[in-house]
């Protein structure tokens, strides 16, 4: 596999959250929102929700499997009952880099313990 085909495996996915900092991801109902993130390729933008609030940012990834977040922004409601930290988006916003490996996209900073887990899914 060669190293663009490589990074072009976690692009235009949705990827539903299942663990967060180490802790599996727990919805309240059935019905809940999930928690996910999409990379779209053709123009480098992520977008995705956190169980409550929508957010849209941009993304860089670069050789080795780097990838960078920035300049995101969400909606802000008000939600009870969210299965995430409300820090969500600022853990996106600090990782760089990535695993993708059988349907599932790790993201980690410093190659270190993942700091969220997704699995993809259909749309």
């Amino acid at each position: 596999m060669t190293q663009e085909s490589s990074q072009s495996t976690f692009k235009d996915i949705r990827w539903e959250l299942v663990e967060l900092m180490g802790q599996p991801v727990k919805y309240a109902a059935k019905d809940s929102q999930k928690v996910y993130i999409q990379f779209n390729s053709g123009d480098s933008r992520v977008n995705g929700n956190d169980g409550c609030n929508a957010f849209t940012g941009a993304f860089e990834a670069k050789d080795g499997q780097r990838i960078y977040i920035s300049k995101l922004a969400s909606t802000k409601k008000l939600c009870m009952q969210m299965p995430t930290e409300e820090n969500f988006v600022e853990i996106l916003q600090g990782i760089d880099n990535y695993t993708v490996s059988e349907g599932i996209l790790i993201l980690t900073k410093a190659r270190m313990a993942p700091m969220a887990r997704f699995k993809a899914v259909e749309l």
